[in-house]
């Protein structure tokens, strides 16, 4: 929708992608600092990493990282 309103360059849509998978990434690790580091809480953590390197491969095959 926001492309309707104002048209977003290359570089910007690039950022977008890398800025979700941040921001994606950040929201486990305030549970983590929440939470403490039990067993479940590391595995959730490790799968939501797993989540960033497979979103960073599918941008950059998309070739948009």
């Amino acid at each position: 929708g926001y492309l309707r309103y104002n048209a977003m360059s290359d570089e910007e849509i690039s950022a977008f992608h890398v800025m979700l998978g941040i921001y994606h990434f950040q929201l486990p690790a305030a549970i983590l600092e929440r939470d403490g580091y039990d067993a479940g809480v590391i595995n959730f953590f490790d799968k939501q990493y797993d989540w960033l390197l497979r979103w960073k491969e599918q941008c950059i095959k998309m070739n948009i990282w």
